[in-house]
């Protein structure tokens, strides 16, 4: 994904936000932001409808 200045704004304030609500976290990518994203998916086994069986 190409570097946004919006996102990275975007990240700045919601960043302030939980620190002024005194929320603890530790930014590991303080340095340099890169907005990603992440696709993952979950194997869960096929369960029958209600009223199948």
């Amino acid at each position: 994904m190409i570097s946004n200045g919006q996102l990275c704004r975007l990240r700045s304030i919601i960043i302030s936000i939980l620190r002024d609500s005194s929320v603890t976290m530790s930014d590991k990518y303080s340095g340099e932001f890169k907005p990603h994203i992440t696709i993952a998916y979950i194997k869960t086994k096929k369960v029958n409808p209600p009223g199948n069986t």
